[in-house]
C-alpha cells in the first residue's frame, strides 16, 4: 500500500484543498458574513425603534394621566366655586338660590364632562395614532384600511377599560 503513495501527489492536493478554501472564503464567506451583519442590523434597528415607540407610549400614557388628575383637579375646583357662589346665594335669597344652585351643579357637572370627554378622545387618537404607527414599523408593512380601523377599534377600546 505505501507502494502506491506518492508524495508529490499528496502535496499537489493539499495545495489544490488550499487554494479551494482560500476561492471560498474570498467568495462565500465574506457574502455570507455581510447578509448576517445587515441582518443584525436590522434587528437591533427593530429592537430599539420597537423600544423607543414603548417610551413615547408611555411618555402618553403619563401625559393621559396628568390630564385627567387635571380634569379632576379642575371638576374639583368648579365644584367648590360653585357650592360656595350657591352658599352665598343661599344667604340672600333661600327658595331662588336653592333654584339657582341646583342649575349651577348641573350646568359644572355638564361642563366637567365635557372636558372629560375631551380630554379622553384626544388621548384616545393619540393613543390609537401611536399603536398604529408602532405597529406599522413592528409589522414591517403598510397598513390596510381596514387593519388601521381594527388597530384603531381595539386601541380605543383599551384605552376605555383603563377608565
Amino acid at each position: 500500500m505505501l507502494e502506491n503513495f506518492n508524495v508529490w501527489s499528496l502535496v499537489f492536493q493539499m495545495i489544490n484543498l488550499l487554494i479551494i478554501i482560500w476561492i471560498l472564503k474570498k467568495i462565500m464567506f465574506k457574502p455570507v458574513m455581510t447578509v448576517l451583519q445587515q441582518r443584525e442590523d436590522f434587528v437591533e434597528t427593530s429592537l430599539s425603534e420597537a423600544a423607543s415607540t414603548k417610551q413615547e407610549a408611555e411618555e402618553i400614557l403619563a401625559q393621559y394621566r396628568r390630564m385627567m388628575e387635571s380634569a379632576d383637579q379642575k371638576s374639583a375646583n368648579i365644584l367648590a366655586e360653585a357650592n360656595k357662589k350657591a352658599e352665598h346665594m343661599l344667604k340672600d335669597k333661600s327658595s331662588e338660590a336653592d333654584k339657582k344652585y341646583e342649575q349651577m351643579v348641573a350646568e359644572a357637572k355638564i361642563q366637567i364632562q365635557k372636558e372629560k370627554e375631551l380630554a379622553l378622545a384626544d388621548i384616545r387618537d393619540e393613543i390609537a395614532d401611536l399603536a398604529i404607527h408602532a405597529a406599522g414599523k413592528l409589522i414591517g408593512r403598510v397598513l390596510t384600511t381596514s387593519d388601521h380601523e381594527r388597530i384603531v377599534k381595539e386601541c380605543v377600546e383599551e384605552v376605555s377599560h383603563l377608565n
